[in-house]
């Protein structure tokens, strides 16, 4: 689906499609139901219908409000999904019919790779929930850590060290989005941190993750308020 047009394909961050190939021709089945991905500070919501009609919407997070609406038609073609846009709200109306290549398909996730090569991670929509914490600086990377032990996999010591060298690059009311594709509890899911650099070296975190895993976050969150406190 072409960038351009900000609907099925975002998603942040962007990962190489290299890393994740089909063992095997995709079924129109496994696309079937409601899905959710980022770009920035964009959430899109879809859903894919049986009958091969689809409903997408584009949320601005920061502002609460609907950014863009998209309906049409999809199909699975081999290992591409192909899209055909009927009505669109907030851009124009494309003309022709986008195509994105599969690389990856699991119960609760699906990969695509856009026309520049990097890929989009697109999630089942399951219950989520969000809470926030200040923080200083030299706190983040300790809390991460707790935060990754509730984790099954996709959140670990790599990511974590990834993500401290980004956030210390922001500048005060500067701010940055990730998503990480993880496993918790055995299913995969999104695990989105937004940081809000509200202060120098005082940066807010935003978590939005399965509401289990946002509840462990609050407990640890309750645990250092009372550390802080003393």
């Amino acid at each position: 689906m072409a960038a351009s047009v900000c609907i099925l394909t975002l998603s942040a961050p962007r990962h190489s499609g290299r890393s994740s190939l089909l063992s095997s021709m995709p079924d129109k089945n496994q696309f079937v139901g409601r899905w959710v991905n980022w770009t920035d500070f964009i959430r899109v919501e879809q859903r894919l219908f049986a009958d091969g009609r689809f409903e997408a919407t584009l949320f601005e997070e920061e502002k609460d409000k609907v950014w863009a609406e998209a309906k049409g038609i999809w199909e699975v073609v081999g290992n591409r999904i192909q899209w055909r846009y009927k009505s669109t709200r907030g851009f124009p109306l494309p003309r022709r019919v986008d195509t994105n290549k599969i690389v990856y398909v699991d119960e609760n996730r699906f990969s695509v790779l856009e026309r520049n090569g990097e890929r989009t991670d697109l999630y089942r929509a399951i219950k989520l929930d969000e809470t926030s914490v200040n923080f200083d600086l030299d706190q983040v990377q300790p809390f991460l850590r707790r935060i990754a032990g509730f984790i099954s996999s996709g959140f670990g010591s790599i990511e974590i060290s990834r993500f401290i060298k980004r956030v210390k690059k922001l500048k005060p009311d500067g701010s940055c989005p990730f998503v990480y594709p993880i496993t918790f509890r055995g299913v995969a899911c999104p695990f989105r941190i937004v940081v809000f650099m509200d202060d120098i070296d005082a940066p807010d975190l935003d978590f939005y993750a399965p509401v289990k895993l946002i509840r462990e976050i609050e407990k640890e969150i309750r645990k250092l308020d009372t550390y802080v406190r003393g």
